[in-house]
């Protein structure tokens, strides 16, 4: 009997989190086709400068990617073991490093010619939802994926993987290897430094 409630309970909690799942994925499908598409189509711009660029581009972060859930992937398990003033100084860094370096990225990129960007798939991963993506200069097609988790304040972007390379994973192995070789007070100090040499 005990056996045949517990799969009644997996089965009815199966039933309720698929349609909400499902929610989620419609979102982030919108939030990508709808706001973060044409921002980009904002930022290449072959038009605009350089300093407008680096400006679209992290207004563009600020608004669609959740800093405190990139942060602590970005550290992986190395997160707990920060003190409490160790994490809050690393997420502030952390937040000025993603902004001006994808900033600077962005603007040193060829944009001679407009770039299309197309959803070519949208699938759901646990509470992860995938966006996938393509963007066409008309001389080459890189594939992009967006990956979206819902959190309290709207759907946010966790993580970008570029023709199968993960920001997320990139950014975590060459802050390990930091970490590794010069403790958490080496690593933030390093981290410090790397913000001070983009936030110009």
């Amino acid at each position: 009997m005990q056996k045949l409630i517990k799969i009644v309970m997996v089965c009815f909690t199966i039933t309720v989190a698929l349609p909400a799942f499902a929610d989620d994925l419609v979102n982030a499908r919108a939030v990508i086709q709808d706001n973060v598409i044409d921002k980009y189509q904002e930022i290449s711009n072959p038009n605009i400068t350089t300093e407008e660029r680096k400006t679209l581009t992290i207004a563009l972060i600020d608004q669609y990617v959740s800093y405190p859930a990139v942060a602590r992937l970005a550290v992986g398990s190395y997160w707990r073991q920060m003190s409490a003033p160790q994490q809050t100084q690393y997420e502030k860094l952390f937040k000025e490093w993603i902004r001006h370096s994808m900033a600077t990225r962005f603007s040193s990129l060829n944009f001679s010619k407009p770039t299309k960007i197309t959803i070519t798939n949208a699938y759901q991963s646990k509470n992860t939802s995938v966006i996938a993506t393509q963007a066409d200069n008309g001389e080459t097609v890189i594939t992009i994926q967006w990956h979206l988790r819902k959190f309290k304040d709207g759907i946010k972007v966790i993580d970008v993987v570029v023709e199968d390379i993960s920001m997320v994973q990139a950014q975590r192995a060459e802050f390990s290897a930091v970490i590794a070789s010069q403790g958490i007070d080496g690593f933030l100090s390093t981290l410090n430094n790397m913000v001070a040499g983009v936030a110009k």
